[in-house]
């Protein structure tokens, strides 16, 4: 009797972008710190605690408890010292997308704080993470298990919760593609909907009902995370940046990402070059 072996679509191909992992111990007490990366932030707070305000709310993490940021997300850290005087907290920054493009994370809404069983396990997986930093960064084990543990803590973060997803988003994953693999070259909503196989203003409704934006608010996004992210891992310059993402110069890269981001893109990287929650 033969099997018909299980094949994973391209419409579900998820790639891990973004995966980094860190820790301290020591006095900083009262010291605030505010961000926005284009990464998700999990972590945990050993000794001592946070206090973290987003979206208006602020909650604070105990000794122990974890806490999700979801990338683009603007979030406000106090640090509080434990009875011994410092602070200890470790965590991990993760990004995985589907496509290449959308922000897999996002598909599920998940609160600030971890429940206390899935925040268990997190801090399982946040130190499993750290523990793979002893081995060199070209390591087969330690970029397997980098990928293994992120997987685990999307999948936690995931958890109980459905995404959502429209019927025609898979007719539309050539278009992501499209875009993300020409970002720095002029895109129209006349020939994104070619690539789809729809009339331009088909194309428009489906595009808005599937994804909530418009088919150019989503290029404009995909611009801005994509510099974004050069921002945070490169040290390339503005003008560079910019002429890589599909931005007419520096200054109009500067404008936009302003608008949306609520900072400059050099404050941006300075605060993103803070590693720490």
């Amino acid at each position: 009797m033969s099997e018909t072996p299980t094949r994973l679509s391209s419409g579900h191909a998820l790639q891990l972008e973004f995966f980094e992992t860190g820790s301290f111990r020591r006095r900083v007490d009262g010291w605030v710190h505010r961000k926005t990366v284009p990464y998700a932030i999990v972590a945990q707070p050993v000794a001592g605690s946070y206090a973290v305000r987003r979206n208006g709310r602020r909650e604070t993490v105990t000794e122990g408890r974890v806490l999700y940021v979801p990338a683009h997300t603007p979030v406000e850290f106090g640090h509080h010292d434990g009875a011994g005087g410092l602070m200890e907290a470790r965590w991990v920054h993760l990004h995985w997308s589907r496509w290449g493009m959308e922000d897999f994370l996002a598909r599920y809404d998940a609160s600030l704080l971890l429940e206390k069983s899935d925040g268990e396990e997190a801090g399982r997986l946040i130190g499993e993470a750290l523990a793979l930093n002893r081995l060199r960064d070209d390591d087969a084990g330690r970029l397997l298990g980098q990928h293994a543990v992120a997987a685990r803590i999307a999948a936690l973060l995931c958890r109980g919760r459905t995404a959502v997803v429209g019927p025609r988003r898979e007719q539309l994953v050539p278009v992501l593609a499209h875009i993300r693999d020409r970002l720095a070259e002029p895109l129209s909503v006349d020939g994104l909907a070619e690539r789809a196989g729809l009339s331009p203003a088909r194309f428009h409704a489906v595009f808005k009902e599937e994804f909530g934006v418009t088919p150019m608010n989503y290029v404009r996004a995909a611009r801005l995370e994509a510099a974004a992210r050069l921002l945070v891992s490169t040290e390339m310059k503005l003008a560079v940046v910019a002429e890589a993402t599909g931005f007419s110069d520096a200054f109009h890269l500067s404008h936009v990402f302003k608008e949306d981001y609520g900072v400059s893109p050099s404050e941006y990287r300075r605060r993103a070059a803070k590693l720490q929650p």
